[in-house]
C-alpha cells in the first residue's frame, strides 16, 4: 500500500495531523495491523520463532563480550 504522501503537491512539514487522504489512510493501515495481530496472537510457531530469534541474538551478544 503506497502512501498517499508521494508524490503529493500539497506536502509540507507537519502536514499528517491535518491530512484527510493521510488519516484515512493511517487507520486503514491500523486496521490492517490489528487483524494481522490478532491473526498471530494464538499461532504457537510464531511465538516460537520470535523466542529462537531473541536466543540467538541474546547469545551472539555474549560471545561477542
Amino acid at each position: 500500500m503506497i502512501a498517499p504522501c508521494k508524490e503529493c503537491t500539497e506536502r509540507s512539514l507537519g502536514c499528517h495531523c491535518t491530512c484527510e487522504r493521510y488519516i484515512c489512510y493511517a487507520a486503514i493501515c491500523e486496521e490492517h495491523r490489528k487483524k494481522r495481530q490478532a491473526a498471530f496472537a494464538g499461532d504457537a510457531a510464531v511465538f516460537l520463532a520470535g523466542n529462537a530469534t531473541k536466543m540467538k541474538q541474546k547469545n551472539h551478544n555474549r560471545r561477542r563480550k
